[in-house]
């Protein structure tokens, strides 16, 4: 039994371990409720410590490809489990602050009302049919005019990250290499990890990720990157023309290397986008949300790049819900043609922007760092992580934790501030707050 693994080992780590297992698993050397080796057997036969097979099962149970328990051992999984743990660890939320900043969200008050058009949904934009275009023509068009890049084929999905994961389950297999941002949005990494990949993690500046980071990701095996060009969650870091052109000079060294462009912020973004795409367009991937402009319920964003990456997409979409709803792709037409509603989201992204920069410029005041120049978020270093959420949350202030976005534990002791739900007259209030924690902080280390 240990034979099948045995012989797929080409790396006697954990990981190595991790990947020989699943590829005999996916091979079908194991059938699905079939039980594996003991963690005692396969040491032995490998040669390696216990505790190396043991952290190769952890893996592959987190990524639902194999279930362990004491009375029937590690088996190849029926069911996998799947779930967001990261992202839960930032949902602090469950206690009522009286100014929740934990969120992520944007500010309600400064979205579009869907009422009025809601009354104006032409009825030719219904679907009659299963058989009808899966996209309503005129929107793509539009959406076009705004790409980033000419792109060959543009699809329209549920949120940015039903797109994240209709690349993740189409393009990626348990033990490729993905390269993504050190810190980041929990969902991505929640993603990655239940698909079992390995994250390299990339270097961040404030101009965002760095060439030389890139180049050794890639050098370490990496065939994907994930990738915030502007606003970047949570750092608020946007790529510079300079910075856009170095990363695509890396890419063209290494042709075999794809990129997905994620854009957390969409239009209520004050930032031009430097995308790639514009520069190696054959191996881009761009992904933009319409949620946090026009209305978090609309769950709707536009993918799109080069056919070669998209076809496969496309197709796999047709086996699950085949297309997002096309009240809600009327919905977004409208939004875009509106006058009104263009108004709106004009005034939301100055908002944002405001309520941003007033709340950094109160931090600068107290000697208190932050990341970026823009986006809906703010980071915020402290001495201590866990004792600041529950400083801030005893003056019923709630901020999410940074560790889940975090590739690299060493990263961690940081909070995210929703600077977008801030109100500027409240700004000092929370900066003030903040700076107390780290400084009772500085006073207890003194001492």
């Amino acid at each position: 039994m240990a034979g099948e693994i045995e012989a797929r080992v080409v790396e006697w780590t954990a990981r190595g371990i991790a990947d020989a297992a699943s590829r005999a698993i996916a091979e079908g050397a194991y059938a699905e409720g079939e039980k594996l080796p003991t963690i005692r057997q396969l040491a032995k036969s490998l040669g390696v410590a216990t505790n190396t097979v043991a952290s190769a099962w952890t893996m592959l149970a987190r990524a639902g490809i194999v279930h362990s328990d004491r009375r029937r051992g590690t088996t190849v999984s029926c069911h996998p489990r799947f779930g967001p743990e990261r992202t839960r660890r930032t949902l602090v939320n469950a206690i009522r602050f009286g100014l929740d900043l934990s969120t992520g969200l944007p500010d309600a008050d400064l979205l579009p009302d869907l009422r009025r058009t809601l009354g104006r949904l032409e009825s030719s934009l219904l679907p009659r049919t299963y058989l009808d275009e899966p996209v309503i023509p005129e929107l793509l068009e539009l959406i076009g005019e705004d790409w980033p890049f000419p792109a060959e084929v543009l699809t329209i999905v549920d949120g940015v990250f039903d797109a994240l994961d209709l690349v993740v389950s189409t393009k990626l297999r348990f033990g490729d290499r993905v390269a993504v941002e050190r810190v980041t949005d929990p969902n991505i990494l929640d993603l990655l990890e239940v698909a079992g990949v390995r994250l390299v993690p990339l270097d961040l500046d404030e101009q965002g990720v760095a060439p030389d980071s890139l180049e050794r990701a890639i050098a370490d095996g990496a065939r994907w990157a994930f990738l915030q060009p502007r606003a970047q969650q949570p750092t608020g870091a946007t790529w510079s023309t300079k910075r856009a052109d170095n990363l695509a000079a890396v890419l063209k060294r290494h042709r075999d290397v794809a990129v997905l462009e994620i854009d957390l912020t969409g239009p209520v973004a004050t930032g031009a986008l430097p995308s790639l795409g514009t520069r190696v367009q054959s191996r881009v991937l761009h992904v933009r949300t319409y949620s946090a402009s026009h209305g978090p319920e609309l769950r709707i964003a536009a993918l799109g790049g080069a056919g070669e990456l998209m076809d496969d997409l496309v197709e796999r979409r047709y086996l699950g819900q085949g297309w997002t709803s096309r009240i809600l792709q009327g919905i977004l037409l409208d939004f875009l043609h509106d006058r009104d509603t263009r108004a709106r989201v004009d005034e939301a992204r100055e908002e944002y922007s405001r309520r941003r920069a007033r709340f950094v410029a109160e931090l600068a005041e107290r000697d208190l760092a932050s990341d970026g120049d823009e986006g809906l978020l703010v980071r915020v270093p402290v001495p201590n992580e866990a004792t600041a959420l529950i400083a801030l949350a005893s003056r019923d202030i709630g901020v999410a934790p940074g560790t889940p976005g975090t590739v690299d534990p060493r990263d961690s002791s940081h909070i995210i501030v929703t600077s977008a739900r801030l109100p500027q007259h409240r700004a000092a209030e929370v900066a003030e707050a903040i700076h107390q924690t780290v400084r009772t902080r500085r006073v207890r280390r003194v001492r």
